[in-house]
């Protein structure tokens, strides 16, 4: 008993040298010290700083500035009370000193979230500092609570904002509606290397969006997510790679894109009046669903025109209910009628998600059995109420197996839970 607790004495004895010794972690090089707290919020970065009083001056030449989730979370808040309110004036004053101390004119990235408690012109220089010290990539997530909510920031109209030379990546993110969220840029504007653009829940007017995009010579990646165009949507980039467009309003406008480079495709929208698309000879994937209301019918001319433009993908991904409330009864009467000599080589493989089995889903994958000869692979994925309904499932099966495919055409039918 003696000599075990000698030895484990001498391990606890050894145990200390390192901590009494040198101390490595003060003499790691800035580089690297910055590359550690670049993976931190800049909240829990300054507080880590206080470790070593050589990190102090570290602290203040952060590169990466990351004041997102900062709000003390207790459920889900319908309301700011006093509690939030003093810890919203507790975080600006915060951000007020890291800015204030900032030694680097070239900050790589900043993120913030904010809401209608924060002070406007606080805010507002804010992000005229950010702008003027070289940022790359900037983030912006707005929570307003209120539909009345009188919070406006002018990030939208600042001369610093427009002008900014040093951006690659911007994200503006509203939580809501409302007539804080309307876009009015001005018209000078310019991203000479702007490469990815997020937008989420904006109100565009006046052509603004067109005007905003085009001065994105480079632009790269495009999301556009709840948005209100009122202008219609028009998309001429022929650097564009990846394009996104989601629950944005088009049912009555026109969708141009030009977009010769485009890798990836993701429209998830009402179907709009028209489409006038320019071919895609380098895209990979596709993913297509449009949104139906109860009553509403649409013309097969849009789907028939989106499809034969998004034929070159390699894949091909169709939410099926797309197909519900289209005027489609047959494809043996030609109501989905394409030149078959025009079978695009290049697509391999479709997708079906969340089919039901109805017979206007059942006359989509006719359609593109007939019509697309070189198909190797038709997934399709059953809806979470046909996953329940084995003896439906069966049914199906056996009416898919007689549908007509080419010859080296596998058809997989498969339940949610297979999906992959």
């Amino acid at each position: 008993m003696v000599l075990k607790k000698k030895k484990k004495r001498n391990i606890l004895d050894n145990s200390n040298v390192g901590v009494r010794g040198e101390d490595k972690l003060s003499n790691l090089p800035d580089a690297l010290i910055h590359h550690i707290l670049s993976f931190l919020p800049t909240k829990c970065a300054m507080s880590t700083c206080i470790l070593s009083k050589r990190w102090k001056h570290v602290s203040n030449s952060i590169q990466i500035l990351d004041f997102r989730k900062w709000r003390t979370q207790k459920g889900t808040i319908v309301f700011f009370g006093k509690e939030e309110k003093l810890e919203t004036w507790c975080f600006m004053n915060f951000v007020d000193t890291v800015l204030f101390l900032h030694q680097r004119r070239d900050i790589q990235k900043f993120y913030l979230d904010l809401d209608e408690l924060f002070d406007e012109s606080r805010v507002n220089k804010w992000i005229s500092t950010i702008m003027n010290s070289k940022v790359e990539e900037f983030g912006l997530s707005i929570k307003l609570l209120s539909f009345y909510s009188e919070f406006r920031p002018s990030i939208f109209c600042s001369d610093s904002f427009s002008i900014c030379h040093s951006l690659t990546l911007l994200d503006l993110n509203f939580h809501r509606i409302t007539d804080a969220n309307k876009f009015n840029i001005a018209n000078t504007v310019s991203f000479p290397k702007l490469k990815i653009l997020r937008l989420k829940l904006l109100i565009f007017v006046n052509e603004t969006l067109t005007r905003f995009i085009s001065n994105c010579p480079i632009l790269e990646e495009l999301s556009l997510t709840q948005c209100r165009i009122s202008e219609g949507l028009c998309i001429v980039k022929p650097a564009l790679k990846h394009l996104s467009v989601t629950d944005c309003g088009l049912s009555k406008s026109t969708v141009k894109i030009s977009a010769p480079n485009l890798l990836t495709i993701s429209f998830k929208e009402c179907p709009p009046a028209d489409f006038v698309l320019d071919s895609f000879p380098s895209l990979v994937e596709a993913d297509v669903g449009f949104y139906m209301h109860k009553g509403d019918k649409y013309q097969n001319r849009v789907f028939v025109k989106l499809f034969e433009k998004l034929s070159s993908a390699k894949l091909l991904k169709i939410y099926a209910n797309s197909f519900k409330s289209t005027e489609i009864p047959s494809v043996q009467n030609d109501d989905w009628s394409l030149d078959p000599n025009c079978s695009p080589p290049h697509l391999k493989s479709i997708k079906f998600k969340k089919f039901d089995g109805e017979q206007k889903e059942l006359n989509a994958v006719r359609f593109f059995l007939k019509y697309f000869g070189f198909l190797e692979t038709v997934t399709i994925v059953a809806s979470e109420s046909l996953s329940k309904d084995h003896k439906k499932q069966l049914t199906l099966a056996k009416l898919l197996l007689k549908i007509p495919r080419p010859a080296n055409c596998v058809v997989n039918f498969l339940s949610i839970s297979e999906d992959p």
